[in-house]
């Protein structure tokens, strides 16, 4: 498979964990007075001050986080009193999830080792995707599928333009591609354009799911 650079980076479901093991093997974890520094201010600020009052006025119960890293967010949503399940890829970044959370007091937030786009889903009042759909070599089928088994979507995309590429990014979004994600929804709850700086911006979308 061809990243949006046009480098491959894997072809087959063994490769594609491989190369999430060996890409992030060496991370460090966060320790507690560090867990939730917030790395980029505009997209951190949006989520505790959108994000969480959204979930707060919807009743929000059960959120997904997909592709949680380290569990930051799974771990604030935690702390807001939602019941928080967090998903990692490959059994090394599942590893470093489950210990990070468990090492700073979130023992309790639920963890899944699963690709989103192969994985079964249960159904959830919110999945939560920062900075994922980019990643999937399938994000349109993917979705749809997330739309089936949620009340609502919330995606940060990069935007095309945007100059913060990881060496696994398979799709760029633009206003096309993001238009096609709200025809498939229910609705539309809110769409934002967050600028970080010249280089990098993103989609900050909230749709209705079919449940």
């Amino acid at each position: 498979m061809k990243n949006v650079k046009g480098e491959e980076i894997f072809l087959t479901q063994e490769e594609k964990e491989e190369f999430y093991n060996t890409t992030y093997s060496s991370r460090i974890k966060p320790n507690y007075y560090s867990y939730h520094d917030w790395h980029v201010p505009i997209k951190d600020d949006y989520f505790k001050d959108v994000v969480l009052p959204f979930c707060s006025a919807k009743n929000i119960r059960t959120i997904l986080d997909v592709g949680a890293d380290f569990g930051k967010y799974a771990a604030k949503f935690y702390e807001y009193g939602f019941d928080a399940t967090a998903t990692e890829i490959s059994e090394e970044r599942h590893k470093y999830l489950r210990e990070s959370l468990d090492e700073n007091g979130y023992a309790k937030v639920k963890t899944i080792c699963d690709d989103i786009e192969c994985m079964y889903l249960q159904n959830y009042d919110l999945i939560f995707l920062s900075d994922i759909l980019e990643h999937l070599e399938n994000p349109i089928a993917v979705w749809g599928y997330m739309l089936k088994h949620s009340k609502y979507i919330y995606a940060l995309i990069p935007k095309e333009d945007s100059w913060n590429w990881s060496p696994d990014h398979i799709v760029r979004f633009d206003d096309e591609k993001i238009a096609e994600l709200v025809s498939l929804a229910n609705d539309l709850v809110r769409l934002d354009v967050l600028d970080y700086d010249e280089s990098n911006s993103w989609y900050a979308i909230t749709v209705r799911g079919m449940l």
